[in-house]
């Protein structure tokens, strides 16, 4: 996490509080205001808050857990999404391809019909290779971050 505001870098235990707090949403029931909730009073009532201080902090928290959960799930969505409209598109790619082989090869044009469906498993080998070589150790869900 960055910092925002004066280009001051936040302090480590900001950044493992903001940190908790994060995976507490993401960890958290239907709306996250209760176990927010339950987090903040037992992680911040602290000597240099007042009980005042501690329920505002607490009620801003909560309301962030509310919207912030909904954006969370929102963007593991459209991430599947975006991951399947690529594979889609692709693999719609790849076939148009291999038709406009197949229609080479119909017409008896066998040199290009050969060339174009060698260049589209060419094609599809070298996604292949950058594919593994890009996700090295990582599963896919590591990867786009939909860890379950």
């Amino acid at each position: 996490m960055k910092a925002v505001g004066f280009g001051n870098a936040m302090k480590e235990h900001e950044r493992e509080a903001a940190e908790q707090v994060l995976v507490v949403i993401k960890n958290s029931s239907a709306d996250g205001a209760g176990d927010v909730s339950a987090w903040a009073e037992k992680v911040y009532p602290t000597d240099n808050m007042t009980k005042e201080e501690t329920e505002n902090l607490t009620e801003f928290l909560c309301t962030i857990a509310v919207r912030t959960r909904v954006t969370m799930r929102m963007s593991r969505i459209g991430v599947v999404l975006k991951l399947l409209m690529t594979l889609s598109m692709g693999y719609m790619d790849a076939l148009t391809d291999f038709l406009v082989a197949k229609s080479y090869y119909d017409t008896k044009i066998f040199n290009t019909a050969y060339a174009t469906a060698g260049f589209a498993v060419l094609a599809i080998v070298i996604q292949a290779v950058i594919t593994l070589i890009q996700y090295g150790k990582k599963s896919w869900r590591e990867h786009y971050g939909l860890h379950s």
